[in-house]
Parts: C-alpha cells; sequence; structure tokens
C-alpha cells in the first residue's frame, strides 16, 4: 500500500491528480457501491467507508477466505471490481476502517490516468528510479529463484498461503522485495 500511496503522490505532484479528486470521477468504468462523494484522501487514509472486499473487521480465519473469482484471474487492479459487491459501511470521512478495497481503485486510478498497468508503472516509476532491482511483482507461479514464501498458521501447522493469494499482486498489497532494496528505498 506504500508503494500505491508513492505511486499517487507523484501524480499529485506532477499535477495530474489531487488529494480532493473524487475516486469515481478519476476512472471511466461504474465502480459499483462506491459513493460519489469518496476523495483519493479518504482512500489513502482508509476513511472512505468502502465495503471492503477483505474486511478485516469481519474475516476471523484468513485460512478460510476466498473470492468468487479464482485467485489465479487476480492479475490488476481492475480484476478486483467485480468483488465491489459490499455497500458503503459509513459516510466517507465519518471514520476509520482499514479498507483494502479503497488502495485497489487507487490502483485503477492510477491504471486510468497513466494508461499503465499498476504493477508496471510501480516498477518504472518507483522501483526502477530508486535502484530497486531485486523487487517487482511477480506472479506466484512464476517467482525468480531464491524467492520466500509467505506462511500461515494453522491448527494443522504452518502452511505456506499460496492458494489464498492473488497469482500477481496488486494495489492493496504483493509486491516482492528485498531487505537490500527496501533499505535502498527507505
Amino acid at each position: 500500500k506504500g508503494f500505491t500511496a508513492l505511486a499517487i503522490g507523484t501524480l499529485i505532484q506532477e499535477g495530474k491528480l489531487s488529494l480532493d479528486a473524487k475516486a469515481v470521477e478519476c476512472v471511466s468504468m461504474p465502480v459499483p457501491n462506491v459513493s460519489a462523494d469518496v476523495t483519493i484522501r479518504h482512500l489513502l487514509t482508509h476513511t472512505s467507508g468502502i465495503g471492503d472486499y477483505f474486511d478485516e473487521e469481519e474475516v476471523e480465519n484468513y485460512e478460510e477466505f476466498f473470492v468468487e473469482i479464482p485467485w489465479y484471474e487476480m492479475k490488476g487492479p481492475k480484476d478486483y471490481l467485480p468483488l465491489f459487491k459490499k455497500p458503503m459501511k459509513f459516510t466517507p470521512g465519518e471514520r476509520f476502517s482499514y479498507c483494502n478495497s479503497g488502495f485497489i481503485l487507487l490502483g485503477v486510478i492510477i491504471e486510468e490516468i497513466t494508461g499503465i498497468p499498476y504493477q508496471k508503472y510501480v516498477e518504472e516509476q518507483i522501483f526502477a528510479p530508486c535502484g530497486m532491482t531485486d523487487s517487482g511483482y511477480f506472479a506466484m507461479n512464476a517467482l525468480p529463484e531464491r524467492t520466500a514464501y509467505g506462511y500461515m498458521k494453522t491448527d494443522d501447522g504452518w502452511k505456506t498461503n499460496i492458494f489464498n493469494l492473488p497469482i500477481v499482486g496488486a494495489s492493496d498489497g504483493g509486491a516482492f522485495t528485498t531487505v537490500g532494496d527496501m533499505q535502498t528505498f527507505w
């Protein structure tokens, strides 16, 4: 999400977007269940009120969390839009509620403004200029050599989380990086 926020900040700095821009006005397709009053600022600060496709206030067991679309079809932010089925939780700006869907929408906005797929934009505009040569949005079925897998604790012990993740990370998370690249970034 930090890379998404930085990408949005870059577009703001270039004058292509503003914090007070209405999110739904920044995209060419309908975005279901998102109030016309949601701004870029609301999305960045988790105060949009958007119903989250992965609401951490509701999900009790990550191992049992699945969506109707197979994870292997989730290749970019727009692939998540059919998951925007939950109604608004509250009026934008009313309170804080961590929201993955808000960052997905920011990724769609980045793609719409730049005409570049989200992952490619971050790789070209953030990773490359920072010298993050070992970072990227890699497909889970084509990971570079020596990539570490994520794990989660279950009742049966530790298991990899590869079946609970999209095939390629998007604007709500999923970039692969190294300690060295993060040091370079910071």
